[in-house]
């Protein structure tokens, strides 16, 4: 499903040409699940490439999120991910994101942790 509704946007070293991490948003006027809501932009699956750790590059995909967000004239920005994802959970709350546990997954589907930011 998400092939027909969705953008992936990829951070690429310029020097090297090396991929260093990528994000997973809805095209304008789209949503990637019922976790959105109009006038949300959501954006799944953000993942820095192991070798890549360190360098911020999570927090610059986040704020290009952000901005994209901004762009298309949402008011907050929602995500989901795994419970595991304790670093990316500490990099959202850092840049001002809330837990929603009211949108997390329901028992007995992965366990998941929400977090919205108002814009």
């Amino acid at each position: 499903m998400h092939a027909t509704v969705a953008e992936v946007w990829v951070a690429v070293d310029v020097a090297t040409g090396d991929i260093l991490g990528s994000v997973t948003l809805p095209r304008a006027g789209e949503a990637l699940t019922e976790l959105g809501r109009a006038g949300e932009l959501e954006f799944r699956l953000l993942a820095v490439d192991p070798g890549a750790r360190g360098r911020g590059i999570g927090r610059l995909l986040t704020e290009f999120v952000l901005d994209t967000a901004r762009s298309r004239g949402a008011s907050r920005v929602v995500m989901n991910s795994g419970t595991d994802m304790v670093v990316a959970h500490r990099l959202y709350e850092s840049m001002g994101f809330a837990r929603m546990s009211e949108r997390e997954n329901p028992p007995g589907i992965e366990p998941t942790r929400a977090y919205g930011l108002d814009l």
